[in-house]
C-alpha cells in the first residue's frame, strides 16, 4: 500500500481553494488486539486490499475560504469537507494466528464565519462555526488460525451509522487602556448534538492581562478553560479490547499561566518563560485491566500539575537559533497514572534546539536536536511480566532539513529524521513501551502555478 501526501492551493486576492489527498499505513510493532504487545511475524498474515498488519488510512480534505476588508472591518469565511477511510488489520493472538480487520468511513462538513473590527484602542472578533460528522459505514472481519477473513455472524456493527453536529459562537475583545496595560477577554459557547447520548452545552472563557513596561519587557497573566469531547470511536466501538463507553464525559482543562518576556539586542534576542498550573479532569483513558466485556475506555479522574516552558530565539543576518525547554511535575492525581510526581509515559523534561542557516539566497539548512527525558512506564502483563518501576531511558534525537527554491515556482525539501538511528521507546496505554521510528528520509516537492 503506497503512501502519499498530495495537495494543491489556488489563491486570488479575496478567496482561496485548497485540496489535499493522503494515504498511509502504519505497521504495528507488536500485536494490537487481545492482550496487546506480543511479538508476531508480519508475513504470517494475508493482506486485505493490499494492507497488512497495522493501520491504513485514506483521507481527502477540501477547503474554500473568502476574505474581505471593508475599512476597519475584516470578514473571513470558510467551508470545508473531510472524508476519511480507515482500514486496519489487528493481530489478536500470534500463538494461533488470530487477527481481525476493522474498517469504517466517516465524513464531516463545516462552515466558519468571523468578523474582526479594529478601532484606535481595541480589537473585537466574533463569529460562529458549525460542523457535522457522519459515520458512513463500518465492517469487522475476523480470522481464526490463519483462515480467510470473514464477518462474525450475528455480531453488532463495528460502529453504528450515526450523525453528530456541533454549533459554536465565539467572541473576543482586546482593549488597550494606555501604553502599559492591555486586557483580552473572550468566550466560546458550544452546543453538541450527540448520537444517542445527552447533548453537551459548554461555555469556555478566557482572560488575559498584559503589562508592557517598554519594548524590552512585558508580563502576561492569563486564564483559560476548555473541553474536548470523547470521539465517536471511544464511545461506540464494538471491537474487543477497544470497546467504547457511550456515557463518557468530555475532557476538561483549566489553566493559569504567568509569562514574562524580554526582547534584547536590538530585538534580535527574545527570551520568554511560561509558568503554568493545570487542572485536567475526566481524562479519557484506555483501561487495559477491563473485563472481557468492556468497556475499555473510561474517564480516568483528574490530574493537577505545574510546570514551566523556557523559550529563547536569536536572529542575526542569515542565522536563526531557537531553544525550547519544558519541565512539568504532577501535584496530585485521582485514578490517573502518576508516581512521585512523574506522570506515567510522559517525560518531565524535554528540550528542542533548532538552528537555521541561509546557505544561499534560495536555500537554507536546519539542524534539529530533540531531547526526551526519562519516563516512568510501568509494565503490566497479567500472568507474565510485572515491572511497576520500569523506566524508559532518555533519548537524544538529531534531524536535518534542507530546503531549496529551484525556481520561482518549484521548491524541494529534503528531511532526514533521526540521523544517528537512535533506538528509543515510548510508553502509553499499551501494556509496555514500544520502539519508535528510526532513521528515515522524506523528500517533498511543491510547485506554484
Amino acid at each position: 500500500m503506497p503512501s502519499y501526501d498530495i495537495g494543491t492551493k489556488i489563491k486570488t486576492e479575496n478567496w482561496s481553494l485548497y485540496a489535499n489527498w493522503r494515504q498511509g499505513h502504519y505497521i504495528e510493532p507488536f500485536s494490537g488486539g487481545g492482550k496487546t504487545g506480543e511479538f508476531y511475524e508480519y508475513d504470517d498474515y494475508t493482506r486485505l486490499n493490499g494492507v497488512g498488519p497495522g493501520l491504513g488510512w485514506q483521507s481527502q480534505h477540501y477547503n474554500f475560504s473568502f476574505e474581505k476588508q471593508l475599512n476597519n472591518w475584516f470578514w473571513h469565511q470558510e467551508i470545508y469537507l473531510d472524508q476519511n477511510e480507515i482500514k486496519a488489520l489487528v493481530v489478536v493472538d500470534p500463538a494461533i494466528k488470530n487477527y481481525s480487520a476493522p474498517s469504517w468511513k466517516e465524513q464531516s462538513l463545516g462552515v466558519l464565519s468571523s468578523f474582526n473590527i479594529q478601532t484606535e484602542n481595541a480589537n473585537y472578533v466574533f463569529g460562529f462555526q458549525y460542523d457535522a460528522m457522519e459515520i458512513k459505514g463500518s465492517e469487522l472481519l475476523v480470522s481464526t488460525s490463519g483462515s480467510e477473513l470473514r464477518p462474525i455472524e450475528g455480531a453488532p456493527e463495528l460502529l453504528p451509522e450515526g450523525k453528530e453536529s456541533i454549533a459554536s459562537i465565539f467572541i473576543q475583545g482586546k482593549y488597550r487602556f494606555n501604553d502599559h496595560w492591555l486586557v483580552n477577554i473572550g468566550a466560546r459557547y458550544d452546543h453538541k448534538d450527540r448520537y444517542q447520548n445527552e447533548n453537551i452545552k459548554d461555555l469556555s472563557p478566557r482572560l488575559a492581562l498584559v503589562y508592557s513596561k517598554n519594548e524590552k519587557f512585558n508580563l502576561k497573566l492569563s486564564y483559560a478553560s476548555s473541553f474536548v469531547d470523547a470521539t465517536f470511536w471511544n464511545r461506540f466501538s464494538s471491537l474487543p479490547s477497544f470497546q467504547g463507553s457511550e456515557n463518557l464525559k468530555p475532557e476538561r482543562l483549566e489553566s493559569l499561566q504567568l509569562t514574562p518576556t524580554f526582547t534584547l539586542l536590538d530585538k534580535n534576542l527574545l527570551i520568554s518563560t511560561n509558568i503554568y498550573y493545570n487542572e485536567l479532569s475526566d481524562f479519557i483513558f484506555r483501561d487495559n485491566n477491563a473485563d472481557i466485556l468492556g468497556p475499555n475506555y473510561i474517564n480516568a479522574g483528574e490530574l493537577k500539575s505545574w510546570g514551566l516552558e523556557f523559550e529563547s530565539q536569536y536572529q542575526h543576518d542569515d542565522l536563526n537559533f531557537k531553544a525550547v525547554v519544558s519541565y512539568q511535575q504532577a501535584i496530585s492525581s485521582e485514578n490517573y497514572g502518576e508516581t512521585n510526581g512523574n506522570v506515567h509515559n510522559v517525560p518531565s523534561l524535554t528540550a528542542n534546539f533548532i538552528s537555521t542557516i541561509a546557505v544561499t539566497p534560495n536555500s537554507d539548512f536546519n539542524l534539529i536536536m530533540r531531547y526526551i527525558g526519562s519516563q516512568t512506564s510501568p509494565i503490566f502483563i497479567t500472568g507474565e511480566v510485572s515491572a511497576k518501576e520500569y523506566y524508559v531511558d532518555p533519548a537524544l534525537i538529531f534531524s536535518a532539513n534542507y530546503q531549496h527554491k529551484m525556481s520561482s515556482a518549484l521548491k524541494m525539501k529534503f528531511n532526514l529524521h533521526n540521523v544517528l538511528n537512535h533506538q528509543y521507546e515510548q510508553g502509553g496505554t499499551t501494556v509496555h513501551p514500544y520502539p519508535q521510528q528510526g532513521r528515515s528520509v522524506k523528500i517533498s516537492l511543491s510547485y506554484k502555478f
